[in-house]
């Protein structure tokens, strides 16, 4: 009975480390390109408030939107905030969507370039990564879905590696207490967190590869498919090197 009582209360801790590390993060870039990984929890037309995703139970922090360059949200959408005022006498083209932000479309078209700092240039034009995101869902929708889907994949490779830790951390004193006290039940469960502490990292570890590596690399496939300008790249084949003509 106390064996019983015991597993239930390590089932329990362990599904508390699961939904609290699968609890899902928005990805704020303010106009500094500062990355902020926040849970938000209120957007108004002058202001957002938001929780550090580090510290969900800490400080309500606020932002005022002039200082925001996009949100992207753990669903997918982005939310882009206007990074000038309007010449007056400069032709805006403006697109409303969702959320109700507004977002300028003059930003050019084509090459897309990414440096190591995860900064993206739109034919020589630095933009946000939410900005790059918007982008790629309003002129390249096969490859959105290709970045977004990489996303999730770096986000439960995340997850996965949450689960890990918080495993290998239960399993280390449940086997200490086993061997000190000579219990079997504290011994086996401890045995069984290591497993699946071993599962998760199994788990984890090629899916946050993977997801990272095709994330970073979705401007690539955009420019191989949707940049609409001419360009000669070098490419290897069955038969060799070549170059090949796109346009």
């Amino acid at each position: 009975m106390q064996t019983t009582t015991f597993m239930k209360v390590i089932s329990g801790l362990l599904m508390m480390v699961f939904f609290g590390t699968l609890h899902a993060q928005d990805i704020i870039i303010t106009k500094d390109a500062q990355k902020i990984e926040a849970k938000i929890l209120e957007v108004s037309g002058s202001e957002i408030k938001y929780k550090k995703q580090s510290n969900l139970e800490g400080p309500t922090f606020i932002l005022g939107v002039e200082e925001l360059n996009s949100i992207i949200y753990a669903n997918g959408e982005v939310q882009v905030f206007p990074t000038k005022e309007p010449e007056a006498n400069e032709p805006q083209s403006e697109v409303i969507w969702e959320t109700g932000a507004s977002y300028n479309e003059n930003i050019g078209g084509g090459i897309i370039a990414r440096d190591v700092a995860n900064n993206y240039y739109l034919d020589g034009k630095r933009i946000s990564e939410g900005e790059y995101v918007y982008y790629l869902k309003t002129h390249c929708p096969s490859v959105y879905q290709y970045h977004i889907d990489a996303m999730e994949k770096e986000r439960l490779g995340k997850v996965f590696c949450g689960l890990a830790i918080g495993c290998f951390v239960a399993a280390i004193p449940l086997m200490v207490i086993g061997y000190s006290s000579l219990d079997d039940a504290y011994l086996y469960a401890g045995i069984g967190c290591a497993f699946a502490s071993d599962c998760f990292t199994a788990a984890c570890i090629p899916l946050w590869i993977v997801g990272a590596k095709r994330r970073h690399s979705s401007h690539e496939l955009y420019n191989q498919q949707c940049s609409g300008k001419l360009s000669l790249n070098l490419q290897s084949g069955k038969n060799g090197f070549g170059l090949a003509l796109r346009f």
